[in-house]
């Protein structure tokens, strides 16, 4: 479970009445070690990428497959490789498959702790998996991954069971207090309930955990920050790079915990080192003519910019848009810059439709038989300008809904494609964007702003995106005057805006 998805699940627990003195004396009787990698896993990994670099081209399954069998032959009882196993199937969508093996494996040895956690874990039955995982806690009391397993099935319960959570999440602490995740789910539980300074302790140790990497040290800086207790943050930050001088994300978090401050002189010699430490510096670079424009410097940051498009820079919608930027567009040696950029833009499109001209017939014979005829849900959403919208009263034109998040790498992709396709026919559609999933709905205004997108933007949620069936971002959808979906796409492809026309004018000429 992603962290940010397990903080909107145990927010519910603000409501909870928050232990006091009993949950802090319970956080100091806990103690956390540094954890070291399974040599299982370590074996295996190293060998995957090994086998991924020798290979050109999509990688099937049974490839895959190949590569991890050996392994889990030599350490058959690395609950951790199998859980890299059994991820293997998921990302190959072959959670049934998975769940047969594993349910043979726990039918074969029913008493073994590791077979009730694994057979839990990739089911989908949420009541069942926890059976399981008491199961594999009955069965050796200080197996981690049992106890591991149940204090996240409880926090994924309706409603939360915080409180076997909690005793679960301990219990797998003193199975193995190396493991990073029980003390930041610790941490998340009772920082949901306001109680930061038990949360804190939790978020201390770990730190402990992993005390060379800032991911470890992340959720304490945060909360830190939510306390304003800015000081203390920075000093904790400071503490971590005196010992890891070197670490490129130890180094960005002092940059934004600066930033938060306003303190920009302050940090520009951090981004300098970002940019000698990342292995692709374009972000540290924009940041830096960020930095550079807020202490009235455009100039410096015209350099930078010249400087990060000769490290390979080519993310040129924020340059000309952003307004974080606006003081450098509005220096008079901006307008030579401007001039080769767009060129570069221009070159970069070009070379987009030339490879796009290949197959382009057998494309569009393709893209028209995807049509439906399914009604489409009806909603009343407020996009950006406050206005509600319903999608049962727009009328006269067909309309297009891409549901997307500011945090997804796809969406990112494509919205780019989605501008040139609005731009060629906003006068013919309604174009919303609908914003689900988002973790910050006040990041979405500023998203759009920085890249220059016109098109409009509706707030949707979880239950929007239920209801059309999205499973995954992002999904667009071409709805009829008369409310009736036509044509659905999933996930990035580098032509949605070619093929998007095509059915466009498909559903104009019906």
């Amino acid at each position: 479970m992603s962290r940010s998805i397990l903080l909107i699940l145990i927010a519910v627990l603000l409501i909870v009445a928050s232990c006091g003195k009993k949950d802090d004396q319970a956080a100091m009787e806990i103690t956390a070690s540094a954890g070291e990698v399974d040599p299982a896993v370590a074996e295996a990994d190293s060998a995957l990428q090994a086998y991924l670099g020798s290979q050109e081209g999509v990688w099937a399954f049974e490839q895959l497959d190949s590569v991890y069998k050996p392994f889990i032959k030599k350490y058959p009882n690395s609950t951790a490789l199998l859980r890299d196993y059994q991820d293997l199937y998921r990302r190959f969508e072959r959670r049934d498959d998975a769940i047969t093996l594993f349910e043979t494996r726990f039918q074969r040895d029913s008493k073994s702790p590791m077979n009730a956690y694994l057979y839990g874990r990739i089911i989908e039955d949420n009541i069942k998996g926890r059976e399981l995982f008491k199961t594999a806690t009955e069965l050796d009391p200080n197996y981690y991954w049992g106890w591991h397993g149940l204090g996240v099935n409880c926090l994924m319960e309706d409603p939360v069971d915080t409180a076997i959570a909690i005793e679960a999440l301990k219990n797998a602490i003193r199975a193995d207090n190396s493991q990073s995740v029980p003390f930041d789910m610790l941490g998340d539980i009772y920082q949901a309930r306001g109680n930061n300074e038990t949360a804190l302790k939790y978020y201390d140790l770990l730190s402990q955990t992993s005390p060379e990497e800032f991911r470890a040290l992340g959720p304490k800086i945060d909360l830190l920050h939510k306390m304003n207790q800015m000081d203390e943050a920075g000093a904790e930050i400071q503490a971590f790079l005196d010992k890891n001088p070197n670490s490129y994300y130890g180094v960005e978090a002092m940059v934004e915990h600066l930033e938060e401050q306003d303190k920009y002189a302050e940090a520009l010699p951090y981004l300098h080192k970002m940019t000698t430490l990342a292995s692709n510096p374009t972000n540290a670079y924009y940041e830096l003519m960020i930095v550079h424009t807020k202490l009235d410097q455009p100039d410096s940051a015209i350099a930078v910019l010249n400087k990060a498009i000769e490290a390979g820079f080519d993310d040129f919608r924020p340059v000309l848009h952003d307004p974080n930027l606006s003081g450098m567009r509005e220096h008079p040696d901006f307008g030579d810059v401007r001039s080769d950029i767009i060129k570069r833009m221009e070159m970069i499109e070009d070379m987009r439709k030339e490879m796009l001209a290949e197959d382009r017939e057998e494309r569009k014979t393709e893209a028209m038989k995807e049509k439906l005829d399914e009604p489409a849900p009806d909603f009343t959403l407020v996009d950006l300008y406050g206005n509600t919208v319903t999608l049962s009263e727009l009328k006269g034109k067909p309309v297009i809904l891409d549901f997307w998040a500011t945090w997804c790498g796809p969406c990112r992709m494509t919205m780019p494609l989605m501008q040139e396709f609005y731009n060629s026919h906003k006068d013919d559609i309604h174009y919303f964007a609908v914003n689900v999933w988002e973790r910050d709905t006040t990041e979405v205004r500023p998203f759009l702003a920085k890249y220059g997108y016109e098109f409009n933007n509706l707030f949707g949620s979880a239950e929007n995106a239920q209801d059309f069936g999205v499973t995954g971002i992002p999904t667009l959808f071409l709805v009829d005057e008369e409310s009736i979906i036509r044509y659905k796409h999933i996930g990035y492809r580098q032509d949605a805006d070619e093929v998007l026309s095509w059915q466009l004018d498909d559903v104009l000429t019906d």
